[in-house]
């Protein structure tokens, strides 16, 4: 399955997307078990995900212990997952894969990763 090439942080990204588009408020130490992950993983991700989907954020809050996250409700679901897909390093080179690029340079300058990171991303897709 994809999802096991994917990254580890995208996909915990999408899970928790998924979790406060559902419930706007999360108990942080019930995600970090649910995802099985650190209470510090869950705040890191929590923080990249505020500024990676800023655009479709209305409002965010973060206190010791919950994180809260109201949506824009012009946004589905499925606009916001997409959005954070698009940060993954893997599914960008399968798309210039796709798109018969196959240039080790094009790879590492459109995605800022080091020759050997390409290489390794390329024989996964």
């Amino acid at each position: 399955m994809i999802e096991n090439y994917i990254e580890k942080e995208i996909m915990r990204q999408v899970k928790l997307t998924e979790y406060l588009y559902e419930c706007k408020k999360l108990v942080i130490s019930d995600v970090a078990k649910r995802l099985d992950v650190s209470f510090n993983t869950i705040k890191r991700d929590f923080d990249r995900l505020v500024f990676q989907l800023e655009d479709y954020i209305v409002s965010y809050e973060i206190t010791k212990t919950h994180m809260t996250v109201w949506f824009d409700t012009i946004y589905t679901r499925y606009d916001l997952i997409k959005q954070i897909y698009s940060y993954s390093k893997f599914l960008n080179v399968c798309l210039l894969y796709l798109t018969d690029e196959t240039n080790y340079l094009t790879i590492v300058e459109n995605e800022f990763v080091s020759v050997t990171k390409a290489f390794q991303l390329k024989k996964k897709c």
